[in-house]
């Protein structure tokens, strides 16, 4: 499965203000129970998991629940050195258990680790260690997250391998085969920070240096380690040193930029899967945020996303854009680091519904961050609910897992489905053909629950999307 930042949720009119949107701060985090979060809010059930950059007790980072209503905040593993240290990228779910990285600690002190750990607290397993290893590529300290593809675990370092300017890596769930797929040698890109995104048997990402202008680069690469293709290098006037993932959605991906554009403060931009058609969709320039550092979630045709610095305050603001660049709209702006409001939002959002969650890494009652909600369900311009396209039939629905489209007004044949988890996670793609039994999709692999399904063109437009429900 790859996780993708597309939500299937309600799409908001924009013009959103904080008098219609309800903002509420669900933990303020202190020393015992973190310091600084790192990455995303994975959302698993009713509970949120996360992980904090340092405190804990032994100052070294956390990993934490939280209920969705900001009660039943559990501590789950202290780092402290050996087990691991200051992480700064998210969790994520395979099988019931959990993986993450950490920038340092681990058997080595200094470089970082892999490691598993139950959802409970429980299990915890260093299943690999980085080190100063050049010979065979190991690389150090990692800065993003883990993306997931069959059995393995697919990664990136920001420092070693054979180069020393980082490498991409493939790990099996249980720690075996550790590969280094490639290393980058700063011409072809250096330093990446963030994570990987998964299409099939490619992967896409970026590095914060390197490139022909040393501004960075954004690439595709497949899974097997093979044909590295440098699609975009960043020259300071169409970005500069990216630190989030990519967003996927068709043939085009979107990013952003911590640095550059027209303003010296970041950009938005898009660019084809194969490296062709850029287009700077936004620069920021302080009013409305400067420094994004997240990914973008793309909701229907809006993104949205966080900056940790400008807007009205300058502590940073949460912010929508339609995917063809127009109707910027700031949402939020955070008001001061040592208000309880937060301040400096860092990563992504995550969606449950029509209601945002993130986290700041600094201000509220401590100073030292906190996890917050914005809460849009009373907009009367939202769309709350999901609803399938008027063409499009799917039945049975509910159903065991096996699930027919039909449409009366729009040829199937040649289309592709996809379907996601509530996660985000894609659990399945499949090619629509002209035979009735191809038009069947099979998800009897997956548990209960709510999913949702996209059909997409030929030419990577969405044309229709909707929600599917397994009862067995």
């Amino acid at each position: 499965m790859k996780k993708i930042q597309f939500l299937f949720f309600a799409v908001l009119y924009l013009g959103i203000g904080i008098a219609k949107a309800q903002y509420t701060v669900l933990l303020n985090f202190d020393s015992a129970k973190g310091i600084s979060p790192a990455g995303n809010l994975t959302f698993i059930g009713h509970k949120f998991y996360g992980m904090a950059n340092g405190g804990g007790a032994y100052n070294d980072g956390c990993v934490f629940s939280i209920d969705t209503d900001g009660t039943g905040y559990k501590d789950l593993l202290d780092f402290k050195g050996i087990n691991g240290s200051h992480p700064n990228g998210s969790l994520l779910l395979s099988g019931g258990t959990l993986y993450g990285m950490t920038n340092t600690g681990g058997k080595y002190a200094f470089y970082g680790c892999v490691f598993s750990i139950d959802t409970d607290g429980s299990g915890y397993t260093d299943i690999h260690d980085f080190n100063y290893d050049i010979v065979n590529g190991n690389g150090e300290e990692p800065m993003g997250s883990l993306t997931i593809s069959g059995n393995k675990l697919f990664g990136m370092t920001q420092y070693g391998g054979r180069q020393g300017y980082g490498s991409i890596f493939s790990i099996n769930l249980n720690g075996s085969n550790y590969k280094d797929l490639f290393d980058f040698n700063n011409t072809n890109g250096g330093l990446p920070s963030g994570s990987l995104l998964i299409e099939g048997d490619k992967m896409f990402g970026m590095t914060s240096r390197g490139g022909a202008y040393s501004d960075g680069c954004a690439f595709s690469i497949d899974t097997s380690g093979n044909n590295y293709k440098d699609l975009l290098d960043f020259n300071g006037t169409n970005g500069q040193y990216p630190n989030g993932d990519l967003t996927l959605t068709g043939n085009k991906l979107f990013g952003m930029t911590s640095g550059g554009g027209i303003h010296a403060m970041g950009c938005i931009f898009s660019i084809d899967s194969d490296g062709n058609g850029y287009k700077d969709l936004t620069d920021f320039m302080n009013s409305n945020g400067e420094n994004p550092d997240g990914t973008l979630n793309l909701i229907g045709n809006v993104l949205y996303g966080m900056v940790q610095g400008g807007g009205a305050y300058h502590y940073g603001c949460i912010f929508s854009l339609d995917s063809n660049g127009s109707n910027f709209t700031d949402i939020i702006d955070f008001n001061d680091i040592n208000n309880p409001l937060g301040g400096y939002p860092y990563g992504s959002l995550t969606f449950v519904g029509p209601t945002m969650y993130g986290m700041a890494r600094l201000g509220g009652t401590k100073n030292m961050g906190v996890i917050f909600k914005l809460d849009t369900a009373n907009l009367t311009t939202s769309i709350n609910k999901i609803t399938a396209s008027n063409f499009i039939n799917i039945f049975p629905n509910p159903s065991t897992g096996i699930f027919t489209f039909q449409s009366n007004s729009e040829e199937l044949k040649g289309k592709s489905v996809e379907v996601f988890n509530v996660l985000g996670e894609r659990v399945l793609k499949q090619i629509l053909r002209s035979a009735q039994d191809d038009k069947v999709i099979n998800l009897n692999n997956q548990p209960n629950g709510v999913y949702f399904y996209r059909i997409i063109a030929e030419d990577g437009g969405l044309i229709g999307e909707g929600k599917l429900v397994i009862q067995k």
